[in-house]
């Protein structure tokens, strides 16, 4: 393995995690019901994910329509179970036709929840960066054939690399947390 591929491959590793960091912080939104929070919904008496049998539509800022594609009375009360298996934190009515979903308006106490969660989950993503840092600095000194000098150099622009991730991980974590907590 050349060098510059050591440092490409860190790199990539990096962002990564930084979009992976990016995606779970886009799923927690406070204006207005997130569609992500119904990806994860899955109807197991029927083996298939809620949003691959119906459509939804927002109403209002906490209010979702869920039309199903079929009309069996079954699948409304499967529906209605997911839901609320789901544990998202919002009531359920089977309208009959479709279903009706309404989210609670959100608390301070809440607001403060979600935003250590993001906390937590902005630390385990400096950590990922950390250990990347970690293990390919054990790489260099232990498998590559080079001068001190040139892994000294290649460990600077890992170490470059490793701060300039992290400054990214706060800019966004700080982003999130100032449009939660207004």
């Amino acid at each position: 393995m050349n060098l510059k591929n050591i440092i490409y491959n860190c790199e990539k590793n990096m962002i990564f995690h930084l979009e992976k960091l990016k995606k779970f912080f886009s799923e927690y939104r406070i204006d207005k019901v997130n569609e992500s929070i119904f990806k994860k919904i899955f109807l197991s008496d029927r083996n298939v994910y809620l949003l691959n049998i119906s459509s939804l539509i927002l109403l209002d800022f906490l209010t979702v329509k869920i039309q199903p594609w079929e009309k069996d009375p079954k699948l409304f009360s499967s529906i209605e179970k997911a839901i609320i298996d789901a544990n998202i934190d919002a009531s359920v009515t089977n309208k009959g036709d479709f279903i009706i979903v309404k989210f609670p308006k959100i608390t301070k106490e809440k607001r403060i929840k979600i935003v250590n969660n993001l906390k937590l989950e902005a630390n385990f993503t400096k950590i990922k960066i950390r250990e990347i840092r970690k293990k390919n600095n054990n790489f260099l000194r232990k498998k590559i054939k080079s001068s001190k000098d040139e892994i000294k150099n290649l460990e600077k622009k890992i170490q470059f690399l490793t701060d300039k991730y992290i400054k990214e991980v706060d800019k966004y974590y700080i982003n999130k947390k100032k449009k939660i907590l207004l």
